[in-house]
């Protein structure tokens, strides 16, 4: 399955037209360039595991009828969860996570997209 990869099949690299000489360009430098990157992967032997295949072939999805709508993470229990599992101090927490929810708000109100 890793030899699927093939830049010249895909239809755009940079923004650029599968048509036009650049393109062609930049794919002959891209294989130039990584034509030896396969050589140095180490990939264990049961690369790809049997549980990640058949949750890409079957993946479990929300069936759920109900109209989605954006809501601001509840920053109490999102806090106590990055403490639990991810060993997060509360003043960590507070930084990485209030900036994310002053976008959030801010979106909130937004008319338009």
């Amino acid at each position: 399955w890793m030899n699927e990869f093939n830049p010249l099949k895909q239809e755009k690299v940079k923004g650029l037209s599968k048509d036009s000489e650049k393109f062609d360009e930049e794919i002959e430098l891209f294989i130039e360039k990584h034509k030896s990157s396969k050589s140095r992967w180490i990939l264990p032997k049961n690369f790809p595991e049997e549980i990640v295949l058949k949750a890409y072939e079957s993946p479990q999805v929300d069936k759920s009828e109900e109209k989605f709508e954006w809501r601001v993470p509840n920053k109490a229990k999102l806090s106590e969860l990055c403490t639990e599992v991810l060993g997060w101090k509360s003043e960590q927490c507070d930084l990485l996570i209030d900036p994310v929810i002053q976008k959030l708000e801010v979106k909130k109100y937004q008319s338009r997209v």
